[in-house]
């Protein structure tokens, strides 16, 4: 009876042994996991794509000035938390993380004031497009529209897309008519045949047919009926 309660209580030391190395192990993995998760920069990458994506899905609306300011916003309130973070403290992985967050964002304003500046230079040609973006911006905010106000604003639009399309048109056309004409050429023949002529020479050295050539082609026999 005494050796199964020594053998009881060994078990029961050994099992705690075995727990309190276990809860180490895992406290100490728990420490690992923190510091690499303070040193990479994957929450911030993740926190980033998806307010870009929310952002970009609810504005889908090409050639906006509401779009291009929101993205504006979006993008350089990114770039002031990243300036804000510290780079050493990151490791390798964390590192090219920010370095490509920082290009994205240079490079997606760089692509907002060219969308702007062309938007600038076709604004004159897209005089339709300001009455459709308006009731699309009021469905963003669930506004009521005025109904015939919009019908007037919709109905005047084939009329300014006939226009647009004449002027285009006649643009081209004057655009042809002032292209200048290619010289004419000769033909690739004739081109050829001067080539193969030896230097100086021209059509008038040819050797042209004479009497006394005539009269020396072999004529034909005379045939003599017979009697």
């Amino acid at each position: 009876m005494e050796r199964l309660r020594l053998l009881f209580l060994f078990a029961l030391l050994v099992s705690a042994g075995c727990a309190t190395q276990a809860s180490d192990a895992s406290s100490s993995r728990a420490v690992d996991l923190q510091k690499i998760r303070n040193s990479n920069f994957q929450d911030f990458v993740l926190e980033f794509g998806a307010d870009w994506g929310s952002v970009g899905s609810f504005y889908e609306l090409p050639w906006s000035e509401v779009r291009f300011d929101r993205l504006e916003r979006l993008f350089n309130g990114w770039r002031e938390r990243l300036n804000a973070e510290k780079f050493d403290p990151l490791n390798q992985q964390g590192r090219i993380d920010y370095l490509l967050i920082r290009n994205t964002i240079a490079h997606e304003l760089a692509a907002l004031t060219l969308a702007r500046k062309r938007l600038n230079e076709m604004e004159e040609l897209l005089s339709f497009r300001e009455p459709i973006q308006k009731l699309e911006r009021a469905r963003w905010r669930m506004e009521a529209v005025d109904a015939q106000a919009a019908a007037a604003d919709i109905s005047a639009l084939p009329d300014k897309i006939k226009k647009l399309r004449e002027r285009l048109e006649k643009g081209k056309k004057q655009k042809d008519e002032n292209k200048p004409k290619p010289p004419k050429t000769e033909s690739v023949t004739a081109l050829a045949s001067d080539i193969n002529k030896p230097e100086g020479s021209s059509d008038s050295d040819k050797p042209k047919p004479t009497d006394s050539a005539e009269n020396e082609k072999p004529k034909k026999e005379e045939v003599v009926p017979l009697k």
